[in-house]
């Protein structure tokens, strides 16, 4: 693997409205990845591709569906009647590069607004269109439809290139003079570090890190105890059964 030939990974993302409420519509809770191949090396072939050749390639490697709506008991208070859904892939930044405001303007993100608009609705379809083949009952039902690219990314993160996830994911990343260094406690008094960079991304990272986190601050063994809490609690439950 050569990690140094990778290119950048940011994140494109669609965001939809559908009319109906979940219990109308039947939404799914969970997310799904839906995998356009099984191929290990899709991904890095596709954000080796030009702007043109992946809008002609089609659906990308994958992408990510969600309800976020569906997730959160009190929206239909909110708002009675209608759902959300959120498609995200993957995205070269420099697909989108040629567009980024490099000025101090704070009020303006990007140039060419018509061809970048057009470069980005044309992914923005090609996603729809996927979501349209897999969950045609919620598709037909979309009642507005907003996108967003790498450049929407960096200017409102203020991130280096609309990356989602801070530090690359690369093989470098996971190197032995790079991963000790990615800790909880650095060099600057006081300051403990948490969240994707001193593990990696994902759920199971999220909850190990706040563990790991307190643990560094309360200066306790803090997996022993939990570990010891479980077993307890386990032993309770067989008692009272």
């Amino acid at each position: 693997l050569n990690a140094a030939s990778s290119p950048k990974v940011a994140a494109f993302q669609v965001y939809l409205g559908l009319n109906g409420s979940q219990e109308d519509l039947k939404l799914p809770s969970n997310n799904y990845f839906l995998y356009k191949s099984n191929e290990a090396t899709a991904a890095d072939d596709y954000l080796r591709l030009s702007a043109d050749e992946a809008v002609k390639y089609g659906c990308p490697p994958f992408i990510y569906v969600t309800f976020p709506s569906a997730k959160d008991p009190k929206w239909d208070d909110r708002h009675p009647g209608v759902s959300t859904c959120q498609l995200i892939t993957i995205t070269n930044p420099e697909w989108f590069e040629q567009f980024r405001d490099k000025s101090t303007k704070k009020s303006q993100k990007r140039l060419n607004k018509d061809d970048y608009l057009q470069l980005k609705n044309a992914f923005a379809e090609i996603m729809i269109e996927r979501l349209s083949e897999l969950f045609p009952q919620y598709a037909k039902e979309i009642i507005f439809s907003e996108s967003s690219t790498s450049i929407s990314q960096q200017y409102y993160m203020q991130n280096d290139y609309g990356e989602l996830y801070a530090l690359p994911h690369t093989v470098d990343r996971f190197k032995s003079d790079i991963w000790t260094e990615l800790r909880h406690e650095c060099d600057i008094p006081g300051l403990i570090l948490s969240g994707q960079d001193v593990m990696f991304c994902g759920v199971t990272s999220a909850l190990h890190n706040g563990l790991l986190t307190a643990q560094a601050i309360l200066k306790g063994d803090l997996l022993k105890d939990l570990d010891k809490a479980i077993r307890l609690q386990t032993e309770n439950v067989n008692k009272s059964e």
